[in-house]
């Protein structure tokens, strides 16, 4: 089995930094590999072979070290992989509501992952701890392409996520029920 490779042979989709090491980097695409880059090295230094990148969906935890691979496909699309062993911590079960190719995942803080994409085109917040969704977003009108989670003040949890021609928000705080789907405005 290979564990380096020259780089992508196919379209890269992510590229994420290390968050406490400047000059590290991962990067995913088509070719089902993440690869680990050192940016004093001319080639990629190791590589994880597995996830179908096809989006946004390539992240690191600053705090446990994980990375977090959400690929383009019906089996095991959502993964979490140990940082400096390139081994698989999990692989997140898919969402009752139906099996999702994702194209977009985020940790959101240290409880929670948000996971969006195709096939049943929702957008999911999953417990880190129990692997189960916790909330979501469903029935929405195409795939979910992106999402972004607000990372602090007020509005710390808020989720925003693309489907169609329209944004969608989920409050993921706690407090009242999780909002209702509001697109917005078409041009």
């Amino acid at each position: 089995m290979m564990s380096v490779m020259d780089g992508h042979c196919f379209r890269v989709f992510a590229v994420t930094f290390h968050p406490e090491r400047e000059e590290e980097f991962i990067s995913g695409g088509w070719d089902n590999t993440v690869q680990f880059w050192d940016s004093r090295q001319r080639s990629s230094v190791r590589m994880i072979s597995g996830p179908h990148v096809c989006g946004d969906s390539l992240q690191i935890d600053p705090v446990s070290g994980q990375v977090l691979t959400g690929s383009w496909r019906k089996e095991k699309a959502l993964e979490v992989w140990d940082y400096s062993s390139g081994r698989k911590a999990a692989d997140v079960p898919d969402d009752p509501v139906g099996q999702s190719k994702i194209y977009s995942c985020h940790w959101l803080g240290q409880e929670r992952v948000v996971a969006g994409g195709s096939q049943a085109n929702l957008l999911r917040v999953i417990d880190r701890r129990t692997l189960s969704t916790v909330s979501r977003l469903a029935g929405l009108p195409s795939a979910v392409f992106s999402s972004c989670v607000c990372p602090g003040g007020q509005r710390a949890g808020l989720v925003a996520a693309s489907s169609g021609r329209g944004v969608f928000l989920l409050d993921t705080s706690p407090g009242p029920p999780p909002a209702e789907p509001r697109p917005t405005p078409e041009a």
